[in-house]
């Protein structure tokens, strides 16, 4: 028959602390899976959402448009100045490397910048935004304008034309301030051919044209008379007589030198030298000398008597 054995006490303390350590060991193991497994999955799911997720934008580029977009608010109020200094923030703030943006900034600038009258400073903004985007068209337009107001005909229409070729569908709308480019370019030009061209050769046509279009000039009436060579003014004539054209400003210079040097002048024969210069040189195209004869010319005329000033405007009538 079999033998009932009854554990002691100290046995079944025992008994009891390997199944409570069984157990904590066991809820240790599980809780330390279950940590592991956590942590895991959420490395996996934070790696996902980094991929999926669009790059944040850089501090200093977020407030760069955040001051953009204050400037552009400005600028539509009308407050030009402090538009000016946003779009100056906004360029501070942005990033280099971020070129069409910041071309955006300094154009928006230049735009300001017109309202306020500063084309100088327009024109330096429209060129750094040309820099940064070389295809920018509003940059393009706006500097031509600038040049325009400027009163840089060709750095206008240089501009113009790069604009056109850079938006064709938008060419009408500057089309106003391409003309007023072209005309002020074709004056420049006139100008500085008035200024810098030589002058030329009297022409035989010329004088034919002279002695057949008028029929009371004082200057063709002592032309057709008989006369000695008294004065430096009547060998002038007899220069004319001889096809000696350049021989003739020479020599009414000589006759007005004359005049002055007697101290007291006699009016009517300066105002017929001083015409029959003046009809030389525009005859030999040179502007210039003309404007200042005929600036003297009023001058001597307007020292007349007024009884002799009506005798004498057939000089001035000569020329119209």
């Amino acid at each position: 028959m079999g033998l009932n054995v009854v554990p002691v006490r100290s046995e079944i303390r025992w008994g009891r602390w390997v199944i409570v350590g069984g157990a904590c060991l066991a809820s240790g193991a599980a809780l330390c899976w279950y940590l592991r497994r956590k942590a895991k999955n959420a490395h996996g799911e934070s790696g996902d959402q980094s991929d999926n997720s669009s790059p944040v934008p850089m501090p200093g580029l977020r407030g760069s448009v955040e001051m953009k977009v204050r400037g552009n608010q400005l600028f539509k109020d009308g407050s030009f100045v402090d538009a000016i200094e946003a779009f100056t923030v906004a360029i501070s703030l942005c990033p280099p490397e971020c070129r069409k943006h910041l071309a955006v900034c300094y154009q928006n600038r230049a735009a300001a910048y017109d309202r306020i009258n500063d084309a100088d400073r327009s024109v330096l903004d429209c060129t750094t935004a040309l820099q940064l985007d070389p295809s920018y068209f509003k940059a393009s337009m706006r500097r031509a304008k600038a040049y325009l107001s400027l009163g840089k005909a060709d750095e206008a229409l240089d501009d113009f034309t790069y604009a056109s070729l850079l938006g064709s569908d938008g060419s009408d709308f500057f089309q106003e301030d391409q003309n007023r480019a072209v005309q002020l370019a074709t004056d420049n030009l006139i100008d500085n051919l008035k200024k810098t061209r030589e002058s030329i050769p009297v022409r035989d046509e010329l004088i034919v044209l002279w002695r057949n279009a008028y029929v009371n000039d004082p200057i063709l009436i002592d032309l057709n008379k008989e006369f000695g060579c008294e004065s430096p003014y009547h060998e002038a004539l007899e220069a004319i007589r001889d096809r000696r054209y350049e021989d003739v400003i020479p020599l009414v210079e000589q006759d007005l030198a004359e005049h002055a040097a007697r101290g007291k002048s006699e009016l009517t024969a300066v105002l017929r030298d001083c015409i029959l210069m003046a009809r030389f040189e525009l005859m030999k195209e040179n502007v210039e000398v003309t404007t200042f004869h005929f600036k003297q010319l009023f001058q001597y005329f307007v020292c007349l008597h007024p009884l002799s000033r009506s005798t004498h405007s057939r000089c001035l009538q000569s020329w119209k």
